[in-house]
């Protein structure tokens, strides 16, 4: 699965749990899960998913409450962080050698 899951109670919305779309997040950040059956929202900003998840339940599950989860997006690094924190150790190393045998 791509992204972490947060649980979420019937009929409860997302930002009463402190869940938000002013984290620092792009759109298109939440996917919404039906709980009553396979149906799941696409990649979509918070208010606009709960909104496609209410009118799932008012056309497929009428008189039941919304339920199910909320997906938020896992971002994809390309690891550059990584090598450059490398890098710099490297360079660190090489100059603790390098001045250590210095004349």
């Amino acid at each position: 699965m791509t992204g972490g899951l947060v649980g979420r109670a019937a009929g409860r919305r997302p930002t009463d749990q402190g869940i938000t779309g002013g984290t620092g997040m792009a759109d298109d950040e939440f996917r919404y899960w039906c709980e009553e059956c396979d149906y799941r929202t696409p990649w979509l900003t918070e208010s606009a998913g709960a909104e496609k998840q209410v009118e799932h339940y008012d056309r497929h599950h009428p008189g039941t409450p919304p339920g199910g989860r909320v997906e938020l997006r896992v971002k994809k690094t390309d690891g550059a962080g990584c090598l450059v924190v490398l890098g710099i150790l490297f360079l660190l190393l090489l100059a603790t050698f390098t001045f250590r045998y210095w004349p």
